[in-house]
């Protein structure tokens, strides 16, 4: 079912639950720091964390790559308005479902 969430671990084979991932996370903190306590725009948290050598979400997930490089402004809009990275945890965003013509599809999963 994907990758885990930047900061968290897989905790089993089965793909349902996370634990932290404590290099990740002291990123995770990094960036919240950052962006609250210190006022930094988007811009200059991403050069910063270049500048740094963090290696960015795309680049854990694919080290050899030659995308994903740097750290953007956009990386890190996405990455501060999920809510996962602000705590909120989402399961079931979508369910499958079959179209007239027996086509596999997803859709937003209804309230509950």
């Amino acid at each position: 079912t994907g990758y885990s969430p930047y900061g968290w671990d897989w905790a089993d084979a089965e793909k349902t639950s996370y634990k932290i991932n404590p290099e990740e996370a002291a990123v995770r903190f990094s960036i919240f720091h950052m962006f609250v306590e210190l006022d930094m725009s988007l811009r200059s948290i991403a050069h910063k964390l270049t500048e740094d050598g963090i290696p960015t979400p795309s680049r854990t997930r694919y080290p050899n790559s030659k995308y994903g490089e740097l750290w953007t402004h956009t990386t890190l809009y996405d990455f501060l308005k999920t809510p996962t990275n602000i705590g909120t945890l989402t399961i079931c965003k979508r369910q499958k479902s079959l179209d007239e013509r027996g086509r596999l599809h997803y859709q937003p999963h209804p309230e509950t």
